[in-house]
């Protein structure tokens, strides 16, 4: 556990210091940020976690989802930057920007507890939607409007295409654990 949570420590920094910041950024309070393991249960760690007061669904979702928008951003930034300024022929570069987005894409997911709020989030954004389409607005046309504007969907194709690098680099840790416990069974 200590290996796992030294090798991940700055992505949990990154996860932690995400829904601090949105919770100060939404006028919530915060209590005691912890960024070491802890054992909750015989199958459960958690590597950091953050105090928060009680607030409404909506800023509790915007919390709770804070490390998936910061890492989203971290890494397609991350990317774009390396292409632009082609890491790809230092090998020591490769591996820092490999290492970090590996971290990164793999603690940026928000916990059940993380995501406490999403249910009365998600309930409401459903009547405001039933209610936008009583009065008129239809779905066709703000995805016409998003379409029209070229430079979103430019940048939208760029960041999809960024992202499947940190899931192929995702397959290819799974693939090699496989392979390194294949060969230990034997």
């Amino acid at each position: 556990m200590f290996l796992l949570a030294l090798l991940f420590f700055p992505g949990t920094l990154i996860h932690e210091l995400s829904h601090f910041f949105m919770a100060k950024l939404l006028l919530v309070p915060t209590g005691t940020i912890t960024l070491w393991p802890k054992v909750e249960s015989s199958r459960t760690v958690t590597m950091g976690s953050v105090e928060v007061a009680k607030c409404d669904p909506f800023r509790n979702f915007f919390i709770g989802i804070a490390p998936f928008i910061v890492g989203t951003i971290l890494v397609v930034q991350i990317l774009w930057n390396s292409i632009l300024h082609n890491i790809f022929s230092s090998t020591l570069l490769l591996v820092i920007v490999g290492y970090v987005l590996f971290v990164v894409c793999n603690t940026m997911f928000s916990s059940k507890k993380d995501m406490e709020g999403a249910v009365m989030f998600y309930c409401i954004v459903i009547l405001l939607f039933i209610a936008a389409y009583f009065f008129g607005v239809r779905i066709e046309h703000v995805a016409g409007f998003i379409n029209s504007q070229e430079s979103l969907t430019s940048m939208m194709r760029s960041a999809v295409f960024l992202l499947i690098i940190p899931i192929g680099l995702d397959i290819t840790m799974i693939v090699a654990a496989k392979c390194i416990n294949a060969i230990r069974i034997l």
